[in-house]
């Protein structure tokens, strides 16, 4: 013991050091989560493109009338072919949207999408209450906001002329998914035009 002692005070005297493991641990704040469903309720909408036009009054009205819903992990959100009259925004989670394939008399479902935190769906059927178009299937625990008639008609009465400007944003929207077939003997234009005459019989009968 006596020698190790003495070979110990001579390194430490030396100015020297035994070798060890060590490990450098650094303390930084957590980066902020890009959305925070609470304080970035306005980023979230925005990125909607439906909503991007809105004015800040109209965006408290959809504020005020959002509803969050929770979903457990493998829960059937929407049905393809059930009524609708509502859309959803992702905040938190992944979902599938698959559609029926027919093979041989059996019915499958494919998937044709993953929606993550900032996608939405059912925009159609919130604008011109058309049928669900695909299922949405939660592939974890999920949050999403949802957005119903009630809500967009509050927005449409302050300014009715947003009315076309939706239409537009929606079958922009539409065409993107269309072969191009669709593109040529449709176009968005008409599309448009087809959008906003569903939309003023669903929300005001005319």
């Amino acid at each position: 013991h006596l020698v190790i002692s003495n070979v110990l005070n001579h390194i430490h005297q030396s100015g020297l050091s035994l070798s060890y493991n060590k490990h450098d641990v650094y303390y930084k704040e957590m980066p902020k989560r890009q959305l925070d469903r609470h304080r970035d309720f306005i980023p979230l909408l925005q990125r909607v493109p439906l909503f991007s036009i809105l004015n800040e009054k109209e965006i408290k009205i959809i504020k005020e009338g959002v509803r969050e819903v929770t979903v457990k992990h493998d829960t059937q959100v929407v049905k393809a072919g059930d009524s609708g009259s509502s859309m959803f925004i992702v905040v938190e989670g992944v979902l599938d949207v698959k559609v029926d394939k027919y093979a041989n008399n059996v019915v499958k479902q494919l998937k044709v999408n993953q929606l993550v935190p900032g996608d939405f769906f059912g925009e159609m059927s919130l604008l011109t209450g058309e049928p669900r178009s695909a299922h949405v299937i939660s592939r974890t625990n999920a949050i999403l906001y949802e957005i119903n008639k009630k809500t967009i008609m509050k927005v449409l009465k302050e300014r009715p002329e947003i009315s076309q400007k939706l239409s537009r944003i929606l079958a922009q929207r539409v065409i993107l998914n269309k072969s191009a077939k669709f593109k040529r003997e449709v176009g968005k234009n008409r599309l448009a035009s087809s959008i906003f005459s569903k939309m003023k019989e669903f929300f005001f009968g005319i």
